[in-house]
């Protein structure tokens, strides 16, 4: 030590370097304790370093409107979405906004003294609810959602948030309940039908008993095979764009779905480019109906009603003539 002393006294360049690696140090160590405390206001905080690639499961928990788990699982490079007896594969871009909001918690408020932690929704008995990720190689980590609202002064959305064990909590930058608080349905593909309406070439109703009317289109008119039948090729052509890209979040339960259901209606769309069709088919479900599509296999849909376009083409011949059965009798 005198031996370095001496030479420092000495020479006065090593002195200012010296001194000056120290100052670089402790402006690292106070740099890095400052990024890793949450208590800095409107920072965002190293609650998670989250990458979909190195996550192998996102679990979300909730309490209300009552007790659920939806998982996300990733398997190679594809993820699912996992709730009870369902599983439906989701693009990863569906979940970054998760991965998003827990890497970039921003804390404006750290709350200490809290004397009942349930009241904010954060008990570690029972929170409102609570994320769990799994990553390779590493523990699993949690943290707490609780209550969540506007914030009077800053006007900013805020939810309250605590890790495990925490005797603080935090109120992040943030509608966090409202992101995580999703059903499995909220990712299914909403798919019935989509094609381009001036590249179908053939409607083929089937019904009652196998009875059976086709539309053919050539030169953009309309009409009956194997029948002389007049149709009305504006207002069938009227139809089939308003179904021709359809849509539905009203999905049907896998215990529902795979109920042996009658099936009444069934409608084939062919297209010109290759001559594929796609089915659309319908089951009876008191009181009201179920509707699979060959376009989305593995989703069903609940209708209260159905519109004439799937099961009255007679409404498009002219003079309504009845050359089609609209009973609903099981298909074979």
């Amino acid at each position: 030590m005198r031996k370095l002393y001496r030479l420092l006294k000495r020479s006065p360049f090593l002195r200012t370097l010296t001194l000056l690696s120290i100052m670089v140090f402790a402006f690292y160590q106070i740099s890095q304790r400052y990024k890793a405390s949450p208590e800095s206001s409107g920072s965002e905080t190293p609650f998670f370093d989250l990458h979909p690639d190195q996550v192998a499961s996102l679990v979300v928990s909730s309490a209300t409107p009552q007790p659920s788990d939806l998982s996300f699982v990733r398997d190679g490079a594809r993820w699912f979405a996992v709730s009870g007896v369902e599983t439906v594969e989701i693009p990863v871009d569906s979940i970054i906004p998760l991965f998003n909001a827990l890497n970039r918690m921003a804390v404006e408020e750290v709350k200490t003294g809290i004397k009942k932690m349930a009241a904010l929704g954060i008990d570690e008995a029972a929170p409102d609810m609570k994320i769990s990720v799994t990553q390779e190689n590493r523990p699993v980590q949690e943290i707490y959602l609780g209550v969540s609202g506007m914030d009077a002064v800053s006007k900013n959305w805020r939810t309250c948030v605590r890790l495990p064990k925490d005797r603080v909590a935090y109120m992040v930058r943030g509608n966090l309940p409202a992101l995580f608080n999703k059903h499995i349905d909220d990712y299914k593909n909403p798919l019935v039908l989509n094609v381009n309406p001036d590249s179908v070439v053939e409607l083929r109703y089937t019904n009652a008993a196998d009875s059976t009317i086709v539309f053919v289109r050539s030169n953009q008119v309309w009409s009956v095979r194997g029948s002389k039948a007049p149709v009305q090729s504006e207002a069938l052509d009227a139809e089939l764009r308003q179904f021709a890209h359809l849509q539905s979040r009203r999905f049907c339960s896998p215990a529902v779905a795979a109920e042996n259901l009658p099936l009444v209606y069934r409608l084939s769309v062919f297209i010109k480019e290759g001559g594929d069709s796609i089915g659309i088919s319908v089951f009876k479900k008191e009181p009201g109906w179920v509707i699979h599509s060959t376009q989305n296999e593995k989703a069903f849909f609940l209708a209260d009603t159905l519109p004439v376009f799937f099961n009255n083409p007679n409404t498009f011949l002219q003079a309504q003539k009845e050359i089609y059965s609209t009973k609903t009798a099981k298909l074979n």
